[in-house]
């Protein structure tokens, strides 16, 4: 998964929200047969991205690996637009 920065916004929320909904901004529906579960499409975006780069990522975090994790936390029922940032750790340490 990835976006088409910078002719759109680097947020991989709406990367992921378009995976599920195949929605244009306008609301019309694009390919809807291309639309993935939400399990699917965080996927995309995070262990297959791994996968392309050379590196074996199992799922969730695992002991001894570098602690690279976002934290969010869903406001309201919008799916992936909705999630909001608590934390970000880069090998274990708190950086955003």
């Amino acid at each position: 998964g990835g976006s088409d920065a910078p002719v759109v916004p680097l947020d991989p929320r709406l990367g992921l929200a378009a995976a599920v909904t195949r929605r244009s901004a306008g609301g019309a529906v694009l390919a809807p047969e291309e639309r993935l579960d939400a399990a699917s499409a965080l996927d995309l975006f995070t262990t297959a991205a791994a996968r392309l780069r050379g590196e074996a990522l199992a799922p969730g975090p695992t002991p001894g690996a570098p602690a690279d994790l976002l934290i969010a936390e869903r406001s309201s029922s919008d799916g992936f637009a909705a999630l909001r940032t608590r934390a970000t750790l880069r090998a274990g340490r708190c950086i955003a």
